[in-house]
């Protein structure tokens, strides 16, 4: 109970009973397998120059949008991050991104400094949706009043099959599960992985 609605839920337990419920629900987790990895539908890639006012109004004619019909989600890869200025007291980034001599500034919303972890340099692949903020149009114009807001940013370069794969061996080992050797090399850290973290500490 609890749930406020069909893909949530709560229960009541006694604090002795914690760690028998930990490794029931975990024996269980196991008996079903590896959890799909989250996925993000992208509607298309464009060039960062055709991610502008006059997009965001040709989507219009793709409305109403729900549910059943999400607000396009528009594809920018091999990007270089130009610019990151912090906003809101570092909770979001401004992130302005260059490609092919174009420049595009982005939101990256609740995502705060100290764990925002690309740099100016990075080139990076990101999802954008667009929003319009109608009372700011009216002090600031129509182009100052869109927002193009980031809804998942990575590394142009990363290898997202072996990080899904790592994070499996990682819940693995977090459940107390047995690890083969070849899944312990996977999550250890290299020699200049654990050199780095030496000298931070």
């Amino acid at each position: 109970h609890f749930g406020g609605h069909s893909m949530a839920a709560g229960l009541t337990i006694k604090a002795e009973d914690i760690e028998y419920f930990r490794q029931q629900i975990n024996d269980y987790a196991r008996m079903l397998g590896d959890m799909p990895a989250p996925t993000l539908d992208i509607d298309c890639l464009l060039p960062a120059k055709m991610v502008n006012l006059s997009l965001y109004r040709d989507s219009f004619f793709l409305e109403p949008f729900g549910s059943k019909n999400p607000a396009p989600v528009i594809g920018i890869t091999d990007a270089v991050i130009s610019d990151i200025k912090g906003v809101g007291e570092n909770r979001h980034q401004r992130v302005t991104l260059k490609k092919d001599g174009a420049s595009l500034t982005v939101m990256c919303f609740r995502m705060p400094s100290d764990n925002f972890h690309f740099k100016v340099g990075d080139k990076v692949d990101c999802a954008v949706a667009l929003d319009f903020n109608e009372s700011y149009a009216r002090q600031a114009g129509d182009d100052a009043a869109l927002t193009k807001i980031v809804k998942d940013i990575r590394f142009s370069d990363i290898d997202v099959d072996s990080m899904i794969k790592e994070e499996r061996v990682f819940e693995k080992a977090m459940r107390g599960e047995e690890l083969s050797d070849g899944e312990k090399r996977l999550i250890a850290p290299t020699r200049q992985q654990a050199g780095m973290i030496y000298m931070l500490v």
